[in-house]
């Protein structure tokens, strides 16, 4: 789903780019509540998961991180809170167990 999502957000902003007078958008902040949101939801993951398990999810966590900073630097615009809105809903969907948010 993330690929699939990710391929989606870079077409869309090419064909922006390629359209007549396109240019490139300014870096909106982070949505405090946004953000806030997503690491309520970790953190809720981390007291579920094995140690072992945590440590997995902070490493990707990490990862994603290092490709929301780099694909919004060329993106612009919500991209920082839109991401995180994207990765919010991911972790929740993804949960095997009862919903606990």
């Amino acid at each position: 789903r993330m690929t699939r999502a990710r391929t989606q957000r870079l077409e869309a902003l090419l064909d922006a780019l390629q359209a007549k007078g396109a240019a490139k958008r300014p870096l909106q902040p982070l949505s405090p509540a946004v953000d806030a949101e997503l690491n309520r939801v970790y953190r809720l993951y981390g007291q579920r998961l094995t140690s072992e398990q945590r440590t997995q999810l902070g490493t990707a966590e990490h990862a994603w991180i290092r490709y929301r900073d780099k694909a919004c630097a060329f993106e612009g615009g919500s991209c920082l809170t839109d991401l995180e809105k994207e990765r919010t809903l991911e972790l929740e969907s993804s949960w095997v167990g009862e919903a606990f948010w």
